[in-house]
């Protein structure tokens, strides 16, 4: 394995391990410290959501165009550590959704260049595996920044100064992941000495589809933040979420690099299907709503994101030509998507309940479903 994807990794097993130790706590913060009902939580993940995905467009765009990769990897982790601190003055709903969209503005500012490291330092026809050690590593940094909230709940209590403590100190491992990016990753393109015109070549267009459909899936799944909130409503309490999500990280950590063996080995369509067929599943398991199904659920959404997104980044890198503008366009369309859907998530929740939420999820994921193995089976047929 190339010592720089390592290093990559490295850095998101520290940044992981920041948000994760915002991930558990914050829905409940919003709804149960800020008093903001289940519509202002949509609205929120939709903004910042929308921000993410949008800003890695441009990044990807000024990636490629102007051979700007590390700075924009190092300015963005920097942006998200130094955004955290601030949830612990935040006072209602309206000022958290500007600190988290300006933390998340920087995830979205790394994200495009990041990945377009990872591709330029992986051999050919190994870009599955190298996906799969940095989700592996990052994926085991949510783990234990999970960990970590779960003991300080238990042993310093379950209230909002705990919550508000966390957030404050969630900045240092994301402070140490920037340093390590700065003094140990390489830059693995040179910065051209002109300007370079970039656009879509006819191998970026094939990718068009997956990327649609992926968004679409996506979109209609249910999102970290309503994973929370369904499980607090079904009887867990807040001690209980980080080890929900400990159970969904360690599904992501023991299986991405297996998966990625596997995306390297067969065609990532077969690994997408296999993963929207989870992704079902999951929904179904939240429906039920017993305390096992709830458990399942998150197993089954940790394999689904790991499946799902490693086996498009390794199409993308293995596709693409302008590979940072792909990726970007990529979160792009995920983003109005997401914008769209969680707005929809939330109002419905507040208006008829979780559970027609859900029944909402159920129907838009079953039917991208339907249309990945229908676009598989025409284009199995045109080549045969």
């Amino acid at each position: 394995m190339n010592k720089n994807i390592l290093w990559i990794a490295v850095v998101s097993f520290f940044v992981d391990f920041s948000t994760a130790m915002i991930t558990p706590v914050f829905p409940v913060f919003i709804i149960e410290y800020l008093n903001a009902g289940y519509t202002e939580l949509g609205i929120i993940i939709a903004i910042s959501t929308f921000v993410t995905y949008a800003t890695r467009l441009l990044s990807g765009y000024l990636s490629d165009r102007f051979g700007i990769v590390k700075p924009l990897v190092v300015g963005g982790y920097l942006l998200s550590a130094l955004a955290k601190p601030f949830f612990y003055f935040v006072s209602n709903w309206g000022s958290a959704a500007i600190v988290q969209t300006t933390e998340r503005f920087g995830k979205g500012l790394r994200e495009a260049p990041r990945d377009t490291l990872i591709s330029n330092s992986s051999s050919a026809g190994h870009a599955g595996r190298s996906f799969g050690i940095h989700r592996t590593l990052d994926t085991t940094g949510h783990f234990l920044g999970s960990l970590t909230v779960f003991l300080l709940l238990l042993y310093v209590g379950q209230n909002e100064t705990t919550v508000r403590n966390i957030f404050l100190f969630a900045a240092l491992p994301g402070l140490i992941g920037v340093l390590i990016v700065i003094i140990f990753v390489k830059e693995k393109r040179p910065k051209p000495s002109t300007r370079q015109r970039i656009r879509f070549s006819e191998s970026d267009r094939q990718l068009i589809w997956p990327m649609v459909i992926y968004s679409g899936f996506t979109a209609f799944l249910f999102t970290e933040p309503f994973f929370i909130m369904r499980a607090k409503e079904n009887g867990f309490e807040t001690l209980h979420i980080p080890l929900l999500l400990m159970v969904l990280t360690l599904s992501q950590a023991l299986f991405s690099y297996p998966i990625g063996r596997l995306i390297d080995r067969y065609k990532s369509r077969h690994i997408l299907i296999a993963a929207y067929t989870i992704g079902v599943i999951t929904t179904l398991l939240m429906i039920q709503g017993s305390p096992l199904s709830i458990i399942l659920a998150y197993v089954g959404f940790g394999l689904y994101t790991t499946a799902s997104l490693n086996a498009l980044r390794a199409q993308i890198s293995d596709i693409a030509t302008s590979k940072a503008l792909t990726y970007g366009f990529f979160y792009t369309i995920l983003a109005f998507a997401v914008f769209v859907s969680s707005i929809l998530i939330g109002l419905i929740w507040d208006r008829y309940g979780a559970d027609r939420a859900l029944l909402f999820s159920l129907a838009g994921t079953m039917l991208f479903l339907f249309l990945m193995i229908w676009k598989h089976i025409n284009e199995t047929g045109e080549k045969s």
